[in-house]
């Protein structure tokens, strides 16, 4: 066990430089899912245990439901949703390769995501699927 130094207020061994960082505000975000669209195509997700409410949550494994928008955009490119709700429920905090897009479909993914940050609330393809004419 390490010795308290008491000018400090950490135990000795810490790097004194850490000690400004216990008066640093935070800010928590809460945002235990993530799914990214990688440069060679792969889609993935990194799925975390969620924030408990009470702490009777704190030991308990909360599943949150898949996104619509995610969902939505696997319907709109043909893909299986089976690995992206395996990642939610794992909740191993790692990236997981949920599925593989064309070129064409990543094309498509970039123009969704762009309309998306300009919508907040509209992140549903508004777009044809390649190769699919009106």
């Amino acid at each position: 066990m390490k010795q308290q130094d008491p000018s400090l207020g950490t135990p000795s061994g810490c790097p004194t430089d850490w000690v400004h960082l216990i008066r640093t505000p935070v800010r928590i975000i809460d945002t235990p899912t993530k799914v990214s669209l990688e440069p060679d195509g792969r889609v993935m997700v990194e799925a975390h245990r969620p924030l408990s409410d009470t702490p009777d949550e704190a030991d308990k494994r909360i599943t949150r439901a898949p996104d619509p928008r995610i969902l939505s955009l696997f319907k709109h490119f043909g893909l299986s949703t089976q690995r992206y709700r395996a990642a939610l429920v794992v909740q191993e905090g790692l990236p997981i390769e949920v599925a593989s897009l064309t070129s064409a479909q990543q094309e498509i993914w970039r123009q969704i995501e762009q309309q998306s940050t300009s919508q907040a609330d509209t992140f549903v393809p508004s777009v044809n699927r390649p190769g699919v004419k009106k």
